[in-house]
């Protein structure tokens, strides 16, 4: 077993966690402050390991960590919190081994003991798929935390900064913002519970060098349509960052069941534009509910998977028609298309745990509020709120990205067209939130 420096200021602490590190077969030597202990290390004194807080007067864990780097490579341990994230993301880079999150648990003690004493014997949680990115503003509510949350380090090392159960205050938050921290995690299992997105097998197993090569590959072109079509001039830069990332992390769930892959990838054979506009639709219909200020983690995921699917019946469609004009389309053709939310329900039933809300944007999306839509025309209010919510968000990426009926216009050109032509088929209040989201009311 190990000969620890243990260093913190709170006497009870450092009494019960000298115990609880004794009972564990340990030898521990306490220290009340980092000058303290500074002066064991260069008095000589071996030891296996230091474990210190960060928060300390005097010297504190980060000036001590910095002190004994410049003589000594010896492991030591961090004790942080999401009060210290600034300073946790500090002490890494000037080379702690490993963090505690408090309030600490003996269980987490000895596994970062023995990560940093006995690495080998441990396996390693750092995957980068197994975690997904959150917007910072996604934690301002001020709620408790129902689930542990992480920094990530820029050696993809995953560190844990609180636990579930505390509160975080959203001026911490907003402080931590603006020192430019734009960015928490949760594991990949913590989201699905975030927004209420069924965990199975899917979820949870690895996937095959295979299935992660075309799943790498169909996230990358993802990746390139966001930074190279996604139109977000005018959007406030908390909402379009907030819609952005929450899209991610749901492709990051999403796109773990192979399936989903193999759809995803259909859609971007089929036409050039088919993936591209289920993206947009995807993006700026969160935004939109993000503008809302529809803040249930629940709702806002069903709305950016809705998005991305609305369209996914077209993949069964005879592409070549998509690529003439609506306008010049016949009959047949016509129903052809009017088809696709009856298909896309058909194919949603080969996927796992879809939401019914979502059944219900694909089937919906194409109903109006002027009672003229399909597949059903129903009247406004038998339409799913979603469903004319992403209508909106339909129309507009209809007009702003590329497609075979036009090269695409700019945000408020697209917004005066649907005012022009459109606007007694969209709902109102979606509609002035898409006026007022890009600041271009007509």
């Amino acid at each position: 077993m190990a000969k620890i420096l243990l260093v913190d200021d709170d006497e009870q602490f450092r009494t019960t966690m000298t115990s609880s590190l004794q009972e564990s077969g340990h030898q521990v030597t306490p220290a009340e402050n980092g000058k303290m202990a500074d002066a064991r290390l260069r008095n000589s004194e071996k030891f296996d390991l230091v474990i210190s807080d960060i928060r300390m007067p005097g010297m504190d864990g980060i000036a001590l960590l910095k002190s004994i780097r410049t003589y000594s490579k010896i492991p030591l341990i961090l004790i942080t919190g999401f009060s210290e994230l600034l300073e946790t993301e500090n002490a890494a880079s000037i080379g702690a081994n490993e963090f505690l999150a408090k309030p600490i648990r003996l269980a987490d003690m000895n596994l970062a003991i023995q990560k940093v004493l006995q690495p080998q014997a441990v396996t390693s949680e750092d995957d980068p798929t197994g975690y997904c990115r959150l917007s910072i503003d996604d934690f301002a509510t001020g709620r408790q935390i129902k689930f542990g949350i992480y920094v990530r380090l820029p050696n993809d090392k995953f560190i844990k900064v609180a636990h579930k159960g505390e509160d975080i205050s959203p001026e911490r938050v907003r402080y931590y913002r603006d020192k430019g921290v734009t960015s928490l995690y949760l594991r990949r299992e913590d989201f699905c519970k975030y927004v209420g997105f069924a965990i199975n097998d899917t979820v949870t197993r690895v996937l095959t060098p295979a299935e992660q090569q075309k799943r790498a590959n169909v996230l990358g072109h993802i990746g390139d349509v966001i930074a190279r079509q996604i139109r977000h001039d005018g959007i406030a830069s908390d909402i379009y960052a907030t819609s952005v990332a929450f899209f991610e992390a749901t492709l990051e769930v999403f796109t773990q069941d192979p399936k989903a892959v193999q759809i995803l990838e259909a859609l971007k054979a089929h036409t050039d534009h088919l993936l591209a506009h289920s993206v947009g639709v995807s993006l700026y219909s969160g935004m939109l509910a993000q503008h809302l200020k529809w803040t249930l983690p629940t709702n806002r995921f069903k709305v950016t998977l809705g998005g991305l699917l609305h369209d996914v019946g077209e993949k069964e469609i005879d592409s070549e028609m998509f690529k003439r004009p609506k306008r010049t389309w016949g009959e047949i053709e016509v129903r052809s298309y009017q088809s696709h939310p009856r298909l896309g329900l058909s194919i949603l039933d080969e996927l796992k745990d879809i939401p019914e809300d979502v059944r219900e944007i694909v089937k919906q999306h194409h109903e109006n509020c002027e009672a003229k839509g399909f597949p059903s025309a129903l009247i406004k209010a038998n339409i799913h709120p979603m469903a004319r919510l992403i209508a909106v968000a339909d129309e507009f990426c209809y007009r702003v990205l590329r497609t075979a009926d036009s090269d695409g216009v700019e945000p408020k050109a697209a917004i005066q067209g649907m005012q022009t032509h459109c606007a007694d088929q969209l709902d109102k209040k979606f509609l002035e939130a898409l006026f007022e989201m890009f600041n271009a009311r007509v």
